[in-house]
């Protein structure tokens, strides 16, 4: 959708650019039917130009103005959008850590925090809590589908010491 350049400024792409574009690329239209225009009659096809100029004008102007208003709604609803996330996430149902590869807690859900028995003070290690966690069973390579079997296994750990399968 957007990407920033060398400057740091914020481009558009995609889609997005095209659709930003659009008047710009219709303008080459209406110049192209202005020549037809003029080649059947002299005096319409100069009296459509000043109307094509006047629409190049206008379309300039506007693309100019409004690509700021826009970039700046882009980035108000991409703020606002990381704000519902973070807040759906929050509120999950499932209990949902995001931790080091020392099993060092950086952000969890309220549901998990439940089942640590509330927000954890200071430093929060995962081995702590549940002593199978541990650093030794995530292993750093993954070439199977082991580590996947075991985070399984962990999540039906975790969910029958909460009490939800019993």
């Amino acid at each position: 959708m957007e990407k920033k350049n060398e400057k740091g400024k914020v481009q558009l792409k995609g889609q997005l650019k095209l659709y930003i574009q659009w008047p710009a690329i219709m303008s080459l239209l209406l110049i192209a039917m202005d020549l037809w225009v003029y080649k059947l009659d002299h005096r319409a096809g100069i009296l459509m130009a000043v109307f094509v100029v006047v629409y190049i004008i206008m379309v300039g102007g506007l693309y100019f103005y409004s690509k700021n208003i826009i970039m700046k709604d882009l980035v108000e609803f991409a703020a606002q959008y990381g704000i519902v996330q973070n807040t759906l996430l929050r509120e999950l149902s499932i209990p949902y850590a995001i931790l080091l590869d020392d099993g060092k807690a950086i952000w969890m859900n309220d549901e998990f925090e439940a089942i640590l028995g509330g927000k954890p003070k200071g430093e929060a290690y995962i081995s702590k809590y549940i002593p199978e966690l541990n650093r030794s069973i995530f292993p750093k390579k993954r070439t199977n589908g082991r580590s996947q079997w075991k985070c399984i296994m962990m999540t039906k750990s975790i969910r029958q010491r909460s009490g939800e399968y019993q």
